[in-house]
């Protein structure tokens, strides 16, 4: 027997003897459920044991520990295992489809993307007059810097659309480096970025009564994905999930379902990365990207003997003696051979013992008041004891 422990059979000859019940022998299942139940709403650290273990995982799921009253955490490798609440979180594990494409190579997603370069269309219509003045202004941020140039036409007799947007083309393509060019087209003009690093808004204007000028985004910009120089701008390109930002990272590490380590393409209709998750359902831990591994557990479990019945504290025999009456006399009282008061006081010793159990449980031992009086007196409370 372990030190500061009795046995279930101790509080069970408690209550025979209270009770002065002859024959026990078909309740030991029901004290041993109700001595746990106690020993749970006392609920005080001193009731449970940490223990730290690995599961087997097989087929998407692990058993419960036997001894287990709740989890503090679950690792997969070094990995913290968030838990999920979205409805049909047993069905459609991740790694279970198949997608072979560019981005999706054998399941795993490609986080190496050059991105998309941004092109905006400038559209010129309607009708120009010899002497109409026509401008486009590029602000272009490149290389942590931002310049401005300004593109003006004067239209000259015998101008069309196209002649207009060819003689402004041949304005941005003069000058070259700008970290965009232009392509005209019949009344349209595409300025294009030269690589990801650039990005840039355009303004334009013109005093023409009939004529009009606007600007669309023709290709929306996407910021490369990766974490390597860029050899035509010698800019570092780094990702949200490379970025020494905290927030940034955490933001991207967000519990949304779409992001996580594993690699494994979601099938739930996100875009992004199936993240490991669980659920305890009916005495099992359900996971949906681990089939056939081992996780690490961390749990508050209640002690067991050999046998399997429950180790009670040796200062809460008392209260879960009291417990076990308290439930007991509740089939008594619904028969019709017990009053109602007696029951509501096994009812009140309960709850007075089990106040009891737990207040003297938490109450801190002369080590811990030195360490809390610490604590109180510096300005940046140290983390968690139970964190060292």
């Amino acid at each position: 027997m372990l030190e500061g422990r009795v046995s279930l059979y101790s509080v069970i000859g408690r209550v025979v003897k209270a009770l002065r019940l002859s024959n026990v022998n078909s309740l030991v299942d029901d004290f041993a459920l109700w001595a746990m139940e106690a020993e749970v709403k006392i609920g005080s650290e001193a009731t449970f044991r940490r223990v730290e273990c690995e599961l087997e995982v097989k087929n998407w799921r692990a058993c419960v520990p036997r001894d287990f009253a709740y989890l503090n955490a679950l690792k997969h490798g070094e990995n913290y295992i968030d838990v999920t609440k979205r409805d049909f979180r047993l069905f459609n594990k991740a790694p279970r489809i198949g997608v072979q494409n560019d981005r999706f190579p054998a399941n795993q997603q490609v986080i190496n993307d050059p991105g998309q370069i941004l092109a905006i269309r400038i559209t010129i219509a309607g009708t120009f007059t010899p002497g109409d003045v026509i401008s486009v202004t590029v602000s272009a941020t490149r290389n942590n810097t931002i310049a401005s140039n300004i593109f003006t036409y004067i239209v000259q007799v015998a101008d069309t659309l196209t002649t207009i947007c060819a003689v402004i083309a041949a304005q941005v393509n003069a000058i070259g480096n700008l970290g965009y060019t232009a392509n005209p087209g019949a009344g349209t003009l595409d300025i294009t970025a030269s690589t990801v690093a650039t990005t840039f808004v355009i303004t334009t204007t013109t005093d023409s009564a009939d004529g009009t000028i606007s600007s669309t985004i023709y290709q929306a910009h996407r910021p490369a994905r990766n974490a390597t120089i860029d050899l035509t701008t010698g800019c570092e390109v780094a990702p949200a999930t490379s970025s020494n930002n905290l927030a940034n990272r955490n933001a991207h590490e967000h519990n949304t379902g779409a992001n996580g380590y594993s690699g494994y393409l979601s099938n739930e209709g996100f875009p992004g990365v199936a993240a490991p998750k669980y659920a305890i359902e009916n005495g099992y831990i359900y996971f949906n990207t681990i089939k056939n591994d081992r996780v690490g557990i961390s749990y508050q479990g209640i002690w067991l003997d050999d046998d399997g019945w429950p180790l009670i504290k040796k200062s809460h025999e008392d209260a879960v003696a009291a417990y076990c009456m308290y439930m007991y006399s509740i089939g008594d009282v619904y028969q019709g051979k017990m009053p109602f008061n007696l029951h509501k006081d096994f009812q009140q010793r309960w709850f007075w013992l089990c106040g009891q159990a737990r207040g003297d449980d938490n109450m801190p031992n002369d080590d811990e008041m030195q360490w809390i009086s610490s604590q109180w007196m510096q300005l940046i409370p140290a983390k968690n004891k139970n964190f060292f």
